[in-house]
Formats: C-alpha cells, sequence, structure tokens
C-alpha cells in the first residue's frame, strides 16, 4: 500500500513538473474548448511590466497549485530631491505672498489718499462754517452755542484727517519695506525651475 502511495505521488509530481513546463506555452490546454492563450498573454503581460508569472505546487497529494505574480515595487524619488523640489515650491509661495503683499498694500495707499482727500475737503468746509458762525455769533445771529457745535465738529473732522494721513503714511512705509526685498529672481524664473523641476520627475517615473 504504502509502494502504490509513493508511485502515485511521484507519478503526480512528475505530470506536475510536464504542467509546470508546458502551460504557459502559446495553444496549451487541457480542455475541450480551450484555447491555450489565457495564460500565455498573461504572462507576456506581466512581463513586459519586468515581472514573473509561476506556478507552484501544492502541499500533499490534494493541495492543490497556486499562480504566483511577481511585479516590481516602483521606488520612490530620492529624498534629496524631493527636499529640493518642496522647498522651491515654499520660495515659490512665499515670492507670490509678497506679491500679493505688495498688491494689497498698493490698493490701501490708493483708498487711504482717496480718504485724506475726503477729510481734507471736509475739514475746509467744517472751517467754513465754523467761522462764519462765528462771525454771526458775533453778530448776534446765532448762539454761543451753534458756535460750539460748529467748533466740535470742526475739531472731529481735523482728528478724522490725521487718522486718515497716519494710515496713509503707515501704507507706504510698508510697501516701501516690501519693495527693499531682496528678490533678485522674478516670477518667470522660479516659474522655470518649477516646470524643469516636474519634467526630470516625469523622465525619471
Amino acid at each position: 500500500m504504502a509502494s502504490a502511495s509513493r508511485t502515485l505521488m511521484l507519478k503526480l509530481l512528475a505530470d506536475f513538473d510536464n504542467l509546470q513546463k508546458q502551460i504557459f506555452e502559446p495553444f496549451f490546454t487541457n480542455k475541450e474548448k480551450g484555447t491555450g492563450l489565457g495564460l500565455a498573454i498573461c504572462l507576456k503581460i506581466i512581463q513586459l511590466h519586468q515581472g514573473d508569472l509561476s506556478l507552484t505546487s501544492g502541499h500533499g497529494l490534494l493541495g492543490g497549485c497556486e499562480f504566483m505574480i511577481e511585479l516590481p515595487i516602483k521606488q520612490p524619488q530620492d529624498q534629496q530631491k524631493l527636499n529640493e523640489q518642496a522647498g522651491q515650491y515654499a520660495v515659490l509661495e512665499a515670492y507670490k505672498n509678497i506679491q500679493m503683499s505688495i498688491l494689497q498694500t498698493y490698493l490701501q495707499i490708493l483708498y487711504a489718499d482717496e480718504a485724506v482727500k475726503i477729510n481734507k475737503s471736509t475739514v475746509e468746509v467744517s472751517e467754513f462754517q465754523m467761522k462764519r458762525g462765528q462771525e454771526l455769533q458775533k453778530a448776534g445771529s446765532i448762539s454761543k452755542v451753534d458756535v460750539a457745535q460748529l467748533e466740535s465738529q470742526y475739531s472731529s473732522d481735523k482728528y478724522q484727517l490725521t487718522v486718515s494721513e497716519n494710515s496713509l503714511s503707515t501704507y507706504k512705509l510698508q510697501l516701501k519695506q516690501l519693495l527693499e526685498l531682496p528678490l533678485k529672481r522674478t516670477y518667470r524664473d522660479w516659474e522655470t525651475d518649477r516646470k524643469s523641476t516636474r519634467l526630470n520627475s516625469s523622465h525619471r517615473l
């Protein structure tokens, strides 16, 4: 009985060895309506991806068989290159932020300058009204209370003018400081570097 089992085992192993050699050959099949091309095509596709397809035997008489697919794992880019790329993006982002700050500060200067003009005009009107009121008060046409209100309005308008002038001076100073930053490169330079980095990365992949 033991001899018969050993003989059967050897026969199965021999059949498996023959199957392992032929199973990936085109047109090899043990099915009545099979074409014998399925595994051959699979092997070719996997080999085109630098991989391999193999058949292995299971354990024991009824262990069956296993197909093993091996494919290479694409290695990540060099860490130093990634750090350089991240650094370039950080510099480009900082440059864009500075550009945006310059634009925003310039717009603030325009608004502040317009506010100064309006406040100056308001002060001129309130000053005229105050002086006119003082003359009318001397002539007895209006009371001291009315003149006091006009004087208070004039003082308030002058304060608003001072505030707007201070804001304008502050924005001008901010713009001057932004324009003095050591930006020796242009946005086009950074864009060229970024595109070059992306092109090199795609070639490595």
